[in-house]
């Protein structure tokens, strides 16, 4: 019984490694540092959480920024600053906290 137990414990732990390879997409919108949103007009603040045992916290930091981007672009927003990661419990729950803005489009 024993192991069983170690045989599907292994399994689930190769199987999630091996499926948390991380995004190579590109935001669909873009992450400017905080100096350059002064020239921009401040939509509002977001946050989001991703929690999944499975994923790597690379993978969920990605996933949580893509999340936050397609929010952006909802609420008309062109640009967004990352104000904070909070990745916490050992790396099973990722934070991600973004300041959304509508800058000019630079000619």
């Amino acid at each position: 019984m024993f192991k069983l137990a170690l045989t599907i414990t292994l399994l689930a732990c190769a199987t999630g490694c091996a499926t948390s390879t991380a995004t190579t997409e590109k935001l669909p919108i873009k992450v400017i540092p905080s100096h350059m949103a002064e020239k921009c007009e401040f939509i509002q603040q977001m946050a989001i959480n991703k929690t999944n045992a499975f994923n790597s916290v690379n993978t969920k930091v990605q996933q949580a920024q893509f999340d936050l981007a397609s929010q952006a672009i909802s609420l008309g927003g062109n640009a967004m600053v990352i104000e904070d990661t909070d990745i916490t419990g050992n790396g099973h729950v990722v934070d991600v906290t973004a300041s959304v803005y509508k800058c000019k489009k630079q000619q």
